[in-house]
């Protein structure tokens, strides 16, 4: 699938562009087999993955997230606008320009929305960041699929932690429950209004799940104060040149791909 998102030419400083890319021909060394893969080139990340800086930082500032999670709120919105569906939102799945301008990629589950009503049905996505209807392998539209892993995102970009394990976890339901008191035992920090609109967003009931339009309109995305982008980047250096900060293991990122009818 990533092959042919490629070919799309999608253009927005918040999604990786890609330059070009072609069929190889590689030998297995150790068993004299040639085999071919498809290669692509892309924009160079200068500062690596989103999820690098969180795990130096052991969360961002409310002001940082609120700045970078908007990049990449806005790089998600404009594939919806191309009837795409990115199915893999994570932030090992944002990259940083050297300016620390997020770019939204790795679109290897990436689809094409249905028209007409029709649901998607093939579960995959990371565990960590999928979807209740998908983890229950139903049918699901596919917008807020990508609301949701948007909303565990936001939650490790101010904590450092996933608010649980996976949607089919007894700690999303807890989670759900009462978020407040959950988080609470958590032990980290998130301002109620950040973490209301986790909750909205990660709703199990995707037809209350909240849309991007609702999410632009929350009080915390238009209430609370933004890190200007040089101050981002200053903050990125003083990180870098510091001590890295513990954050859960990257064992929760499993990548589960169970093919059901191939959409």
């Amino acid at each position: 699938m990533e092959v042919n998102i490629s070919k799309l030419n999608l253009d927005h400083p918040n999604v990786l562009k890609y330059l070009g890319g072609n069929l190889g021909e590689f030998t297995s060394y150790g068993k004299g087999v040639n085999t071919f893969a498809y290669y692509t080139i892309s924009e160079y990340m200068s500062k690596g993955e989103l999820y690098d800086y969180i795990e130096r930082s052991n969360g961002l500032s409310e002001p940082i997230a609120r700045q970078l999670f908007g990049q990449v709120v806005s790089g998600i919105e404009y594939m919806h606008s191309k009837k795409l569906v990115h199915r893999d939102i994570k932030p090992q799945n944002c990259f940083m320009t050297d300016d620390c301008i997020i770019k939204v990629a790795d679109f290897g589950l990436t689809t094409k929305m249905k028209s007409n009503g029709k649901m998607h049905h093939t579960q995959v996505g990371t565990d960590a960041c999928m979807a209740p209807e998908i983890e229950q392998g139903h049918g699901y539209d596919a917008p807020g699929v990508d609301v949701f892993a948007l909303g565990v995102t936001l939650f490790v970009m101010i904590t450092g932690r996933y608010p649980f394990i996976n949607s089919a976890d007894g700690t999303y339901k807890r989670f759900q429950a009462n978020p407040k008191g959950y988080v609470a035992t958590m032990g980290v920090k998130i301002s109620r209004e950040a973490l209301d609109l986790v909750t909205y967003m990660t709703t199990e009931d995707p037809y209350t799940r909240y849309t991007l339009s609702h999410v632009k309109f929350n009080k915390w995305w238009k209430g609370g104060p933004t890190l200007a982008a040089d101050k981002v980047k200053e903050n990125f250096m003083d990180q870098r040149a510091g001590v890295k900060a513990p954050i859960p293991s990257k064992s929760l990122f499993k990548e589960v791909v169970i093919n059901r009818g191939g959409d």
